[in-house]
């Protein structure tokens, strides 16, 4: 099974989203903060990250940047960044170096889609 890390500081909706990912084959890691999830991401192996963009310390858009800079400094290719928000980020998520969006609460079927888009994109299946 693969592993994705889930960067949120609400617990209830990170355990739930952990829950559909797992119906999808996905195992989860989470992390709170912007500062653990980087800490998570040198430490471990992910195929794909789900970034709230509303976390604190330091905000999504800088720890999507900051993950960005550790896979440049190992020389491995970009894992998917999803980003979540209920505030509308989209633009913000994709200029910070994250590859989708999902608005908060997040639709079930578009959840599947992206994950399936992301799974074929970097042939883990």
């Amino acid at each position: 099974m693969k592993t994705v890390l889930i960067v949120d500081d609400d617990i209830d909706f990170g355990r739930e989203l952990a829950a559909t990912l797992k119906n999808l084959k996905l195992n989860a890691h989470f992390a709170h903060s912007g500062m653990e999830a980087v800490r998570k991401y040198q430490d471990n192996q992910y195929h794909m990250v789900f970034l709230c963009a509303d976390i604190e310390d330091p905000d999504g858009f800088r720890t999507a940047q900051a993950i960005r800079t550790i896979e440049r400094h190992r020389g491995v290719a970009h894992v998917p960044i999803i980003g979540l928000s209920t505030n509308g980020f989209l633009i913000e998520c994709m200029d910070s170096g994250m590859n989708d969006y999902l608005h908060k609460p997040i639709d079930q079927d578009l959840l599947k889609k992206a994950v399936q888009k992301w799974k074929r994109t970097i042939n883990f299946d």
